[in-house]
């Protein structure tokens, strides 16, 4: 009878490990990410560009604010190519999709500790391809 509870235990511990793995916060099922588009997901789509990379991989991205209280503007999704800012969503319809190495979606908040105000609908990093470093959460 001693055995039964640690057997119990055994199994508890594994099915909560299980349902912790499966439902982390930025996680598609276990491979790909909420906020990250990978290189290997860029070679795999087959995308001509970053545009279509983002509508086909993760459309969610291109959901925007509307004008409100808070966005009086109806501020616009903002693209850095590394640190730089390129403009609005538009300006992945300028780049390769070949050229691109990862894409990075910044949420309002992430976004205005990275690049500073005035991202009230996020934002999305382009690293090129060839760069070694990955974009900083």
């Amino acid at each position: 009878m001693p055995r039964l509870p640690r057997v119990l235990v055994l199994a508890l511990a594994l099915a909560a490990a299980g349902c912790a793995s499966s439902s982390r916060a930025g996680d598609y099922g276990g491979s790909r990410q909420a906020d990250v588009i990978t290189r290997d997901e860029v070679e795999a789509a087959g995308a001509g560009t970053a545009y279509d990379l983002v509508r086909s991989l993760r459309p969610m991205w291109l959901n925007t604010r509307p004008h409100s209280m808070q966005n009086p503007a109806g501020d616009v999704l903002k693209v850095y190519l590394n640190n730089t800012l390129l403009g609005s969503v538009d300006a992945l319809r300028q780049i390769a999709a070949a050229d691109v190495g990862s894409l990075r979606y910044y949420d309002v908040g992430r976004a205005n500790y990275r690049f500073g105000q005035g991202h009230l609908n996020g934002a999305i990093q382009v690293i090129p391809e060839g760069r070694t470093d990955e974009p900083r959460p």
